[in-house]
């Protein structure tokens, strides 16, 4: 079972486009199941989703501590075994056929995959391809995080991160042999703008605790080479793999 998990908070024009989206995937609704928590928005949102309750199987209306806090609510209303994506207020999907496609895979390979993850789309309408599961221990998450399907794995964000807690819940994945399955499609289309697009070094230090954390220090001191090579021009990202068509 693929479950679909909408974070929300004040955000009522951007729910509206989510449940938009939702509403004309191609894919049976006994097949998946759509939860929703928001964050006792005070916009009109609870309006939105009350409007759209056939759609919504679980529905939770309550203060929290952060969006990763609500996430974790989201992974709890997953069962054991089942696959989750996140698609938050504002994010829409690639295509009608997404999530079509998404149970077709799992239902294939679901038994020996736990990590499915494909392309975004950006504001530009262009595609972007995702990059190999190394790319984390160069501190930047494989996909977008809008376009990565996770088997339930009782792995949770840790809420003290203001901004890259994606990252850090992915590298769990990866760190504990999680079977990482490229699909090469565009999942979702993401405008950018959202928490982990506008930072400074107070908020990008994560990044760094995080690959030390997850990777240890070996890893840690490779990726501060390739930050510091970016001085005699060296892209970061040249260090990295990105998949091709």
């Amino acid at each position: 079972m693929i479950n679909i998990i909408t974070i929300n908070w004040n955000n009522a024009s951007g729910l509206r486009d989510t449940l938009s989206s939702l509403r004309t995937q191609s894919l049976n609704k006994n097949k998946w199941k759509y939860r929703v928590i928001d964050g006792l928005s005070s916009d009109g949102s609870i309006k939105v989703l009350k409007e759209n309750k056939d759609l919504i199987d679980t529905l939770i209306i309550e203060k929290d501590n952060g969006v990763y806090d609500a996430m974790n609510k989201g992974i709890a209303c997953t069962k054991e075994g089942d696959f989750f994506l996140f698609l938050n207020s504002g994010d829409t999907f690639a295509n009608t056929k997404v999530l079509e496609f998404l149970d077709e895979e799992v239902t294939r390979l679901g038994n020996g995959v736990d990590v499915f993850y494909g392309d975004k789309i950006d504001a530009n309408g262009k595609l972007v391809k995702a990059y190999y599961p190394q790319s984390m221990k160069y501190g930047i998450i494989n996909a977008c995080h809008q376009c990565i399907l996770y088997k339930m794995n009782n792995i949770n964000y840790e809420t003290n991160y203001r901004l890259f807690s994606d990252l850090d819940f992915t590298a769990q994945y990866y760190i504990n042999g999680a079977t990482f399955y490229y699909v090469n499609k565009a999942i979702a289309i993401y405008e950018g703008g959202g928490l982990s697009s506008i930072h400074s070094w107070k908020t990008k230090k994560e990044i760094y605790l995080i690959v030390l954390r997850r990777f240890g220090l070996c890893a840690f001191l490779r990726f501060l080479f390739v930050k510091a090579v970016r001085l005699v021009g060296i892209k970061h990202t040249s260090f990295l793999r990105r998949h091709i068509s």
